[in-house]
């Protein structure tokens, strides 16, 4: 992700009351959907471990979505001008529902750990743990507790690609995968996405982002309502700088969006990005976030 400006005016979102759903979500089970993506090695595009993953998650979906599609392009990445297949992994639950909501998480990992110091350290690729693997492992335990009670209202949880090969102070280099994935299904309209990035670390804090509260401050404004009847500890009241990152090409497209991200993290684009670091805590308490966000859309469409 990178920080950037991005000025849009969107209608608000009204949902309705009644955050709290029946589903459980398993902290533990996510952290070891975490600490799987991390033994497959750096998700870099073009790899083994990248294509691994990539499999790994059709699988988990297959098991749990009602379907799920591989949104496949070619890409070349800013950040070493290599050209890869790229591939947005999209399970959709309750697909002929015509009111959706959509849940992202980036899914790549960064080819070059470029604020390490040691110039050898740096040409090395991020393992990715917090900044990538923790979103994801999150929407994959979602995932199951959505396959336990199927929801009312559509659901597509979305694991963009090549998010992470961007080049510093060009904030369009970044973000790559979900901007292709709205540029390519502008049909696609869901009445609000929500982007969970960096996600995992221990002490998770997580601010209003500048970008979303600029375009979409009213759904942030329910985020955090929905984060205070759960009495979640990660949600912040403070309003962090704008930040790049896979919600822009939504408020780009008019769809509410907001960046549930937490970019406190000494261990970004670093090899200390490990599962050590993380904490099934904080995994959990934004997985009960989102089932929360999805128990409380359903709760306005049966009003």
């Amino acid at each position: 992700m990178r920080r950037g400006l991005v000025l849009c005016s969107l209608l608000v979102l009204a949902l309705g009351a009644c955050a709290r759903g029946e589903r459980r979500f398993d902290a533990a089970r996510a952290f070891g959907h975490l600490e799987a993506q991390v033994a497959l090695g750096a998700r870099v595009p073009g790899t083994p471990a990248h294509a691994a993953a990539r499999d790994l998650f059709v699988e988990h979906f297959r098991a749990t979505a009602d379907t799920v599609w591989l949104h496949s392009f070619e890409q070349v990445i800013p950040l070493d001008s290599s050209r890869v297949r790229a591939d947005n992994v999209v399970a959709v639950f309750n697909p002929d529902a015509p009111y959706r909501i959509c849940l992202g998480a980036h899914w790549d990992s960064r080819a070059r750990a470029d604020e390490e110091e040691d110039p050898a350290l740096a040409a090395l690729p991020v393992p990715g743990a917090n900044d990538g693997a923790s979103g994801v492992a999150v929407l994959l335990e979602v995932a199951t507790a959505l396959a336990a009670r199927p929801p009312a209202v559509g659901v597509d949880l979305v694991l963009f690609d090549v998010e992470d090969g961007g080049v510093h102070e060009q904030p369009e280099t970044w973000a790559l995968g979900s901007a292709r994935f709205v540029a390519d299904h502008p049909s696609y309209r869901p009445a609000f996405a929500i982007v969970v990035d960096m996600v995992g670390r221990r002490g998770l804090r997580i601010p209003r982002e500048g970008n979303s509260m600029a375009a979409a401050g009213g759904l942030v404004n329910v985020v955090w309502e929905i984060g205070r009847e759960l009495e979640l500890s990660c949600l912040v009241d403070s309003t962090s700088a704008p930040v790049f990152d896979d919600h822009v090409p939504f408020l780009r497209a008019r769809i509410p969006a907001v960046d549930l991200i937490d970019l406190a993290d000494p261990n970004w684009h670093t090899t200390r990005d490990l599962p050590d670091a993380c904490a099934p805590e904080s995994l959990d308490e934004v997985g009960r976030l989102l089932l929360g966000v999805i128990a409380r859309a359903e709760a306005s469409r049966q009003r």
